[in-house]
């Protein structure tokens, strides 16, 4: 609310900016492009609104950066528990060499390589060709850091080997490299592809035995009044469709059933 309504919409946007909602799809990042919009403050309204402007209002999610990256290792490495123990310290220690370590942070199908030199003061992080001085401390899910000098906040959640960054207007999911997963899955996470929430299925482009690429839609399901598509996490082959459109499913019922193209291969050679 406020006196007038260039006056709510400016607090409803700060609100909107001090949003962390994780584990979720949210709307979070439209609504605050929707409102901050200049034909949206002068109240050029029509139905047609979202179509003629959204490239700006709904845009492909922004990739990780450098800083998100730094972020994510210093979380990574203020997590670790403290010990007065030179056994059981981890904090990259070798005899004669400087303490330095390497980490593999996957955003989706991408590799990030971060490499951390760990000082007196703090870390030195090189990540996408840049380097940044850090240090900072954990406050729960609040991290506050010093990058280059100048004063960040963010939220990091830790699930797993998940970690969600919320920076800025932003929120980046990140895996941290399993090895010893990523070979028992033979390089495979995702096998099948399941509801993201309860919906009904309005259309199913996926068949049994057709080979897609990677991002092509297989299935669209409509919840809470959005259409969401369910697409292939990459080139392969589909299984078994479970669906039919019209049908209501629930929450993470398996809706296509698939096989990425490098497992396809080596079951039929």
């Amino acid at each position: 609310w406020g006196n007038d309504r260039g006056e709510a919409l400016r607090r409803l946007s700060a609100a909107l900016s001090r949003c962390r909602v994780v584990g979720v799809t949210t709307n979070l990042t439209f609504l605050r492009a929707l409102i901050d919009h200049p034909a949206f403050k002068a109240e050029e309204l029509d139905t047609g609104f979202i179509p003629r402007h959204r490239d700006v209002v709904m845009p492909p999610p922004a990739p990780a950066t450098a800083k998100v990256l730094a972020l994510a290792a210093m979380a990574q490495v203020l997590d670790r528990p403290v010990s007065a123990d030179p056994w059981s310290a981890a904090d990259a220690w070798r005899p004669n060499l400087i303490a330095a370590e390497t980490l593999t942070l996957w955003e989706g199908e991408t590799a990030h390589t971060v490499t951390l030199q760990h000082t007196a003061d703090g870390l030195v992080v090189q990540a996408m060709g840049t380097l940044l001085t850090a240090k900072g401390r954990r406050d729960g899910l609040r991290l506050q850091v010093d990058l280059n000098g100048h004063s960040h906040t963010a939220y990091v959640v830790t699930e797993g080997h998940t970690l969600t960054v919320a920076f800025d207007d932003g929120l980046w999911e990140l895996r941290r490299d399993d090895p010893m997963a990523r070979a028992a899955l033979g390089g495979v996470v995702d096998t099948s592809l399941a509801a993201p929430l309860p919906g009904t299925v309005i259309k199913v482009m996926a068949k049994p035995g057709a080979t897609v690429a990677k991002g092509a839609d297989l299935v669209i399901l409509e919840a809470m009044k959005t259409e969401h598509h369910i697409t292939a996490p990459a080139d392969g082959v589909v299984d078994a469709v479970n669906c039919a459109v019209g049908e209501h499913v629930e929450k993470g019922v398996t809706l296509v059933a698939f096989t990425p193209a490098a497992k396809a291969e080596a079951k039929h050679a």
